[in-house]
């Protein structure tokens, strides 16, 4: 089974009428992600994609075996 990431082209939307105040951010289009895992050529399933926590983890100290 493999799997791939994918990032769809988003559909035309036309920008907000009045332009964003300096407290705003920048208007840009919803991006939806998404994961597709196929066992064959022909069969595929979707799934959508979460946001999750990407913030860096604590290095873990060095494993011992004994």
């Amino acid at each position: 089974m493999k799997s791939c990431l994918k990032c769809p082209t988003p559909p035309f939307e036309p920008e907000p009428p009045a332009p964003p105040t300096p407290v705003e951010r920048p208007w840009r289009p919803q991006l939806q992600k998404s994961v597709s895992f196929c066992e064959d050529d022909h069969l595929e399933e979707v799934f959508e994609v979460d946001d999750w926590d990407r913030s860096p983890a604590p290095v873990t100290p060095r494993l011992s075996y004994e």
